[in-house]
């Protein structure tokens, strides 16, 4: 971050899912270090809370870590004419010995350090990039709790083939359970597999 730009205020926040803790840091080395205190974190607080900072600092950077809360606040804070910038939280400096956390020092901190010029930003995708994002992510999860699924099915599915290999006569080894099941659920439906499924269970279990 170049501090070759005369602003009249460095404002820290720390985003939460419901709050949003305010700190504003005076321009100059040494200044004055504000905790403005608690807001809400939906649009109409947001809107009411930064009309009144900018009207009292002209020149204002604001900053806050990437994280859970996405980029509406970033979004929301350019469109009122707010120079944002959304920062790594991997590279923040922190000391080995500061174990306190809470929003209002984590506020002061953000603050501090973008006066100082010592935090680095990270690129704010698009809505479109960050639709593109949440649907790659989505789909490896999906993916993922599907394997996890099959997992679970073929750990309990020995003791199910051999039930039924000596009461349907399904004594070929190259059958798989999953298979199986889809074509159960097809001919019975949803609820009538789910009730074949758990016969089979009490069976083995007894």
């Amino acid at each position: 971050m170049s501090s070759t730009t005369p602003y009249s205020a460095y404002i820290g926040l720390d985003v939460h899912k419901d709050t949003i803790a305010i700190v504003v840091a005076d321009p100059e080395r040494g200044g004055d270090i504000r905790f403005q205190g608690n807001i809400d974190n939906t649009p109409d607080s947001i809107r009411h809370s930064f009309t009144k900072l900018k009207n009292k600092y002209p020149l204002p950077l604001l900053c806050y870590e990437a994280g859970p809360c996405g980029y509406q606040l970033y979004r929301q804070l350019t469109q009122m004419g707010l120079e944002c910038q959304v920062v790594a939280p991997s590279r923040i400096p922190r000391s080995s010995t500061d174990r306190i956390k809470n929003d209002h020092r984590d506020a002061v901190l953000l603050a501090k350090l973008l006066r100082a010029g010592d935090l680095t930003r990270v690129w704010v995708p698009d809505e479109t990039h960050e639709a593109m994002r949440d649907l790659i992510r989505a789909r490896s999860a999906s993916r993922k709790d599907s394997k996890i699924a099959r997992q679970r099915l073929d750990y309990i599915g020995q003791p199910l083939r051999r039930y039924i290999c000596r009461n349907a006569q399904l004594c070929d080894p190259n059958v798989k359970l999953d298979a199986l099941v889809v074509e159960r659920f097809s001919l019975y439906g949803h609820k009538n597999g789910f009730l074949w499924i758990a016969s089979l269970i009490v069976f083995c279990v007894c």
